[in-house]
Parts: C-alpha cells; structure tokens; sequence
C-alpha cells in the first residue's frame, strides 16, 4: 500500500512531521483497509506516537481521532499508542526520556517492550486491542503498570 504523494493530505506521524494537511476523508487509509480485507487479512491501525516532536504538531489530536473514526467506520482494531505515551508522561509523570529515543520521536527499548506485550495480549485474547480485561479487572493498555 503506498502512501499519498507530497502534495495531498496524509493521516499518520510521517504526514504529521511533514507538515501535510490531514485528509479529511482519510481517503488512503480507507482504500488501504479495503484492499486488506479483500484479500481477507486482519488489521489493526496503531495511532502516532505521543512524543515531543509528533504533539509539536497543531494537527496531532485530530490525526488520532481521525485514525480511531476510520478504525470504527471500517470495523477494524485500532492501538491506541498515543493515550498510552501520554498517560505514561501526563498521569504518570515519566518523562519523555523514560520511554522516548533521543530523537525525540522514537519510542526505547523499554517502551517498545510494553508496546508490543500489550499488542501482543490483546492479539491473542481475540479482543479489543485498546483495552482487555485480564483476572476480573479491567485493564486499559494506556495503563503505566503495562
């Protein structure tokens, strides 16, 4: 799948940190979703990373609202990466150093780590890869513990 020319509007971090506007129809995501599911491959979209050079942007909240409406519209699982990085530096008060490269966008090892486990459960218990429950309890996967 390949992604909007320089000149039109993008959904994602790479159009975010390229100063594209966003694609209000988000018009190459939904082409993109429905190529996958005709040749019947399971998706789930996975949102910008909260990071200081990605909340730099005017247009980041919009880019993930944007990404959690489509994933609804077309049925799909959606990670939402960027409540999980804020909530580890907003209510958790980690600094961005504690989970974020020195590049200012990347997540670490340490972050990458909860990233893919938490991914990884909600892949495998079959559900709803923004939040599952585990032992009675809910258990949001933006929770700091993860």
């Amino acid at each position: 799948m390949r992604g909007p020319t320089s000149s039109s509007g993008g959904v994602g971090t790479n159009s975010l940190l390229r100063d594209r506007p966003l694609d209000q129809r988000a018009t190459v995501l939904h082409e993109g979703l429905a190529r996958l599911k005709a040749i019947r491959k399971d998706v789930v979209l996975i949102d910008p990373q909260f990071a200081p050079k990605v909340i730099a942007k005017p247009n980041a909240e919009s880019a993930v609202a944007q990404i959690a409406a489509t994933a609804k519209e077309e049925s799909v699982g959606v990670f939402r990466r960027f409540a999980m990085m804020k909530r580890w530096h907003e209510a958790d008060g980690m600094p961005f150093d504690a989970f974020v490269s020195p590049d200012g966008l990347h997540l670490n090892d340490w972050s990458y780590a909860c990233w893919a486990k938490w991914l990884g459960v909600a892949i495998a218990e079959g559900g709803d890869p923004i939040h599952h429950r585990r032992g009675g309890a809910a258990v949001a996967l933006n929770a700091a513990s993860e």
